[in-house]
């Protein structure tokens, strides 16, 4: 049996038992690196149409996936930042994910959005750097 037939038969014992569902967010990359590398002339727009579709779909299902309920089972050092006014993960959110981690630690960046990282740079650097000893 190739490498290929055996990734494939997990892929879809794991999904038999979980649901199609679970398991697509594990196809996206595979599919995201597949489309990248077919040079759009050949691809065309059908193909580019159905894969926007499928990754629609994955955000959807990302959107949708509840893992609260498996949070207590994290056992290593968690930081959650947040951003004051992050629509998309709001901080009522973040701090539930922090209440179901063990020893997390939870800071909120105020006047700023969904993407730290970007907004406020230096003030997500520092969290990270006071979280890790440095």
């Amino acid at each position: 049996m190739t490498t290929t037939s055996t990734s494939r038969r997990r892929f879809l014992g794991t999904a038999a038992l979980a649901g199609f569902g679970t398991a697509l967010p594990a196809l996206l990359p595979k599919a995201a690196y597949l489309v990248a590398s077919i040079p759009p002339a050949v691809l065309g727009g059908a193909a580019i149409a159905m894969f926007g579709m499928v990754a629609a779909t994955g955000i959807k299902i990302l959107q949708e996936a509840d893992l609260v309920p498996m949070l207590h089972h994290m056992k290593v050092p968690t930081l959650v930042v947040c951003g004051e006014f992050d629509q998309a993960t709001p901080p009522a959110l973040n701090k539930q994910i922090v209440d179901k981690i063990p020893g997390a630690k939870y800071i909120e960046l105020p006047g700023c959005g969904h993407c730290p990282p970007l907004e406020q740079p230096e003030q997500f650097l520092a969290a990270i750097k006071e979280f890790v000893g440095l």
